[in-house]
Parts: C-alpha cells; sequence; structure tokens
C-alpha cells in the first residue's frame, strides 16, 4: 500500500500545488441560489450544507491536492450535519481528494483512543470491521499533554493514516500557551516541535515525509524557519494565509529547500469569494466558478513565490 506521505507529495507534485481549501459552511453565509431548494429548517440546513461542499469541492479539485471539512460547522446541525459532512467526503474522495479532518481532537487513555479510531481509524465487532474513517489526516491538540496525542500518532501509523499536531496556531492569543516556558526552558511549541519531530522520523515513505506533522500558523514566520530547521520531515499545515492576513512572502519560510513540506490552508478567502464578485442570488455555476478562480489566484501567488525563492523546486 502506498505510503499517505507519499500520496500527498505526488498530488502536490502532478498538480503543481501545495494548498488545501478548507470546508467550514456558515448558513448565513450560503449563497441564496442554494438556501432557497431547501425548507427553513434542520433538514434544509443540512442539504444546504451538502450542496455547498460539492459544489466547492467541483471548483477546486484539480487544483488542489486536498479539502479540510471543519467538523464544528457540520455538527452545529447534529447527526444531520455529520451525515451531510460524510457525503461531501466521499464526494471529494471519488474525485481524488486527500481529506483532512480538521476536528482538533485531544483527550487522554481510552477517550484519546476512541477519538483516533473514529477519525482515522476503525471499529470492529468480534474482530469484524465495521466501519472505517474516511478521512487520510486528522489535527489533534496535544495540550492535555503528550500521553494523549500519542494514540493518535499510532492510529495514524497502523492504518496508513496522518496527523497534525497543534504547535503553533496562528490566534494571536494562542502565545499564552504555547510561549510558555516548560521546566526544560523551552516554549511549550519548541517541546511539540521536538516531539513530531520524533515520531516522523519513526514512520517515513519513500519520499523522505511522515505521515506525523505538525499545525504552524502562517502569522509566525519567523518561528516556522526555527521550527523547520527541528520538523524537516514533517508537513505543515499552515492556516492564516487570505482572510488572516499572511501573504505569499510570509509562507516562504514554511517550506523545505525542494518547496515541500507545506501545506497553506484558506477557507474564507476562497469559499466564501463570491460576495465579493457577484450577487447573494447567484447561480450555482457562477458560484462555481468564482471560487474556482479564487483558488487559481491563491494557487498563483503561492506557486510564483515558491518558484522566485527555491532554485530546488521539485515540481
Amino acid at each position: 500500500m502506498e505510503h499517505i506521505a507519499d500520496r500527498l507529495v505526488k498530488s502536490i507534485k502532478d498538480k503543481k500545488s501545495p494548498i488545501v481549501i478548507g470546508l467550514d459552511p456558515v448558513y448565513e453565509n450560503l449563497p441564496t441560489c442554494i438556501k432557497s431548494k431547501y425548507s427553513q429548517d434542520i433538514d434544509g440546513a443540512a442539504q444546504a450544507f451538502l450542496e455547498f461542499g460539492n459544489a466547492i469541492i467541483d471548483a477546486v479539485c484539480d487544483i488542489v491536492p486536498a479539502i479540510k471539512p471543519q467538523s464544528a460547522f457540520y455538527e452545529l446541525l447534529g447527526y444531520r450535519g455529520v451525515k451531510a459532512m460524510e457525503k461531501s467526503v466521499a464526494y471529494a474522495k471519488s474525485k481524488g481528494l486527500i481529506i483532512i479532518d480538521d476536528s482538533k481532537r485531544g483527550d487522554i487513555g481510552n477517550t484519546s483512543k476512541a477519538y483516533a479510531e473514529a477519525h482515522i481509524g476503525s471499529f470492529a465487532i468480534d474482530g469484524k470491521c465495521i466501519r472505517e474513517a474516511d478521512s487520510e489526516f486528522m489535527t489533534v491538540s496535544p495540550f492535555l499533554g503528550l500521553d494523549g496525542v500519542q494514540p493518535f500518532v499510532e492510529a495514524a501509523k497502523r492504518n496508513n493514516k496522518g496527523a497534525f499536531v497543534l504547535v503553533r496556531t496562528s490566534n494571536p492569543a494562542s502565545a499564552l500557551v504555547q510561549s510558555a516556558l516548560t521546566e526544560a526552558g523551552k516554549t511549550v511549541s519548541a517541546e511539540l516541535a521536538e516531539y513530531v519531530a520524533e515520531e516522523a522520523s519513526k514512520n517515513l515513505g519513500i519520499m523522505g515525509y511522515s505521515s506525523i506533522g505538525a499545525v504552524v500558523g502562517a502569522t509566525y514566520p519567523a518561528e516556522a524557519k526555527a521550527f523547520r530547521e527541528v520538523m524537516r520531515q514533517s508537513f505543515f499545515l499552515v492556516p492564516g494565509y487570505g482572510a488572516q492576513g499572511a501573504t505569499a512572502k510570509d509562507i516562504v519560510p514554511f517550506f523545505n529547500p525542494d518547496g515541500l513540506g507545506a501545506l497553506i490552508n484558506a477557507s474564507r478567502s476562497v469559499i466564501y469569494a463570491y460576495k465579493n464578485t457577484c450577487s447573494d442570488d447567484c447561480s450555482t455555476d457562477e458560484l462555481k466558478d468564482v471560487t474556482r478562480a479564487a483558488a487559481e489566484v491563491m494557487h498563483d501567488d503561492i506557486y510564483g513565490e515558491l518558484r522566485n525563492s527555491f532554485k530546488n523546486l521539485v515540481y
């Protein structure tokens, strides 16, 4: 079976695209052309989420290697929303996309193990598997301690899946926890980076990258340079580009000299681009066209910067 990190690298190289689009459906932000088709109740909202998500997938599937559904937005609708997310994930996989489940789970003991199996593992009865998680990667919160992260790392290795551990997030208030000093005199983020690097080295694909990676916010490029020195074999999942203010120049330090090692995420600036260019009652086709155009602008911006910055770019 192909190592998931190798599959990710190949997709990035084939599409010349180290970007990922987030699926963050907010009902109030969906275009009227979708909302008006369905009843104004919980069932209708779930149907609208599904159609919107699939429209975004149609628009970007040949531009990006992965999508990142944010489960919280779907969970607002209860089991109906979760079902809508599952259907959009299945649709994305049918288009050849890699799925990053942005659920940011984290706990300890059996609870942590259950979260891991739910999102990147499986469930069996009497030794017979009756459910396999659809996502290839998930995001993991480490702030209950590394004993809470380990079950996710182990599930990722066992199932040929991946995990992105929160190391330095893009929100300003993150410094209260992530920049705090440990007993060893290092920041929490630095300790987490060392942990990720160690675990990554134990699970490498033939292309030299691991399925154990880190979330590092694009709003901290100076710290990213130091993290890259530590976590050379890990992919960084990088939020903060676009709506949060980071530019293509800001994200260069997140990459290795080969132009690999980072996935730059955008959500609102792409999936709600229609708000800036067409009316709220635009057609679904117009929604797809505008979304695609926004994704292409992002792609050209980032890829162009990488070509200028790395002489040894491999794609």
